[in-house]
């Protein structure tokens, strides 16, 4: 029986496009943008922060020798400020506070740099959830089948009674691994619920 339903954050609580983020932060010349994109969102220096193994300020130590002195400010707010111009997955917060109005469990588990667990009560539907994994705080990632047997002990909840959903396919597998079911977020709130329906089988 399916109690607690586990989100992913980045694509499906809220939609992380870096140029349209570079955008709203006032980068307006597409070539720095693509630069900008080059060095930080793209760079494999990126998913350190994911690992826990290097932190903002580092990364930017690491970044702004590679990017011209006028970038520099820009690189910074990039990388320290991004989540201050999040865009939503409309319906999203409206969808979790429905499911946990019918008495199952919202859980968070995300690939994301620790200094998510300042920015994630920004978020709707933050106030929903019953706890949150950041990849960083426990050097794991997705879609290891550790960090979803480390986020199941850390709630003492059941593989099988948990859904997980995600955008990417492969995460969802390594949820599977241990013995979560799995839906994929292909950015139709409406056919997510659709499917959660059926899968809980709600009438």
């Amino acid at each position: 029986m399916i109690k607690n339903l586990v989100f992913d954050m980045g694509r499906v609580l809220i939609d992380y496009d870096p140029d349209a983020i570079l955008q709203m932060q006032g980068v307006l010349d597409p070539n720095d943008r693509k630069l900008l994109k080059v060095e930080i969102a793209s760079s494999p220096l990126w998913p350190l922060m994911d690992w826990g193994h290097i932190d903002e300020k580092e990364l930017e130590k690491l970044v702004l020798p590679k990017l011209p002195q006028r970038l520099h400010h820009a690189a910074h707010r990039y990388i320290s400020h991004w989540n201050e111009c999040l865009i939503v997955i409309d319906g999203m917060a409206e969808l979790i506070a429905r499911y946990h109005e019918m008495g199952y469990q919202i859980y968070l588990l995300s690939n994301a740099s620790s200094r998510a667990n300042d920015y994630f009560h920004t978020i709707p539907g933050h106030e929903y959830f019953s706890g949150t994994l950041f990849s960083a705080d426990v050097q794991l990632v997705k879609p290891m089948p550790a960090i979803y047997e480390t986020f199941l002990a850390k709630f003492s909840l059941q593989a099988e009674e948990c859904v997980f959903i995600d955008d990417l396919p492969g995460n969802i597998a390594g949820g599977m691994t241990v013995g979560m079911q799995g839906l994929v977020f292909r950015g139709d709130v409406n056919a997510l619920r659709e499917q959660l329906d059926e899968l809980l089988d709600i009438q």
